[in-house]
């Protein structure tokens, strides 16, 4: 008994570690595609933006549509409604269906709702920036103009009822109704990025977050100290963010009070974050990870060269750099 209880202590360590350390995220199929500055997957199509042009392919390398973009630093914006891609400084917006839309003035930032309805930011004569809302047919249906802060970036809630805005350092709620502001949340720096969650839209800034319920009455907001925010994105209501700090970086799940739940603790930058499906995936300099809503890692893959990572469905990861994008399989 006492040879063999050393045996069964062995085994079940080896069982624990194996349930704890994740499967295998290994190559299923490849195929080219050019680089991008900006990439997103809608459906069983890859969007890719680049000074220029942007690309849609479909997963098997096939060319649906190469549309033009003016040659400046491209972006793409997606939701569950599909994607947008647009240039900084441009005036185009290309839609994942292969339509554009036109601006008057110069793009700042654009984003797409999950009701389909497109947000886009422009410098504005005599104001100090201006959004246009579209609704899903692309046709504009509501604008707003900031005399105060320069715009930063805006979006539609995802019941197409509201718009939030980033002016500087003000969180603004808008009726789409016609009605005045809703609210506003006076935040203790700029904010440059901004995500709506369940019943509360999120203010990002470069060292906190601020929430403001869809209501506009309550705020809630979390500083990170001396940490410095950076990817970002939300997974069923809740908020998640990178915090840099020391060389290190860390990714908060926040609890609905903005208060951290649960932390994945990595080395280095992360370099692209992708939420759905009840998955994170965090993609490094050298590795790409998935990991459950709790932060418990799922499956992992080398990631040298890649500069963005997505997921598909299926438990199915997408990577694109050096001209390629792969196609990985949780092999668990």
């Amino acid at each position: 008994m006492k040879r063999i209880l050393p045996v069964l202590i062995l085994i079940l360590c080896l069982a624990l570690g194996a349930c704890t350390a994740g499967g295998t995220l290994s190559e299923s199929a490849s195929f080219l595609c050019p680089d991008a500055q900006s990439c997103a997957v809608v459906g069983d199509k890859l969007i890719l933006a680049r000074r220029g042009g942007v690309k849609c392919l479909d997963l098997e390398g096939n060319e649906v549509f190469d549309s033009a973009l003016s040659q400046l630093d491209a972006a793409v914006s997606a939701s569950a409604a599909g994607a947008i891609a647009y240039c900084v400084g441009g005036n185009t917006v290309v839609f994942d269906d292969a339509e554009t839309l036109t601006t008057d003035n110069a793009i700042v930032s654009a984003s797409l709702s999950d009701c389909g309805m497109a947000a886009v930011c422009t410098f504005e004569p005599g104001y100090k920036g201006a959004v246009t809302v579209y609704s899903a047919e692309k046709s504009a249906v509501y604008k707003w103009y900031s005399a105060l802060g320069e715009v930063t970036c805006a979006q539609v809630s995802p019941d197409g009822g509201q718009l939030a805005v980033c002016a500087e350092n003000k969180l603004h709620l808008l009726c789409l109704d016609g009605k005045s502001a809703q609210g506003e949340y006076d935040c203790p720096e700029e904010l440059r990025a901004i995500a709506w969650l369940d019943g509360a839209v999120c203010g990002i800034g470069s060292g906190g977050v601020y929430f403001l319920s869809s209501d506009g009455v309550k705020s809630l907001e979390h500083s990170f100290g001396d940490g410095i925010t950076g990817k970002y994105g939300v997974l069923d209501g809740r908020f998640i963010i990178e915090v840099r700090e020391d060389e290190k970086s860390r990714v908060c799940i926040l609890s609905e009070d903005a208060e951290p739940e649960n932390e994945i603790k990595l080395q280095g930058s992360v370099l692209g974050m992708d939420c759905s499906d009840d998955r994170i995936l965090i993609l490094t300099h050298d590795t790409v990870g998935v990991y459950d809503r709790k932060g418990r890692l799922v499956s992992t893959g080398d990631a040298s060269g890649v500069s963005e990572a997505m997921l598909l469905d299926g438990g199915r990861v997408i990577t694109v750099g050096g001209g390629t994008a792969k196609i990985l399989q949780n092999d668990r």
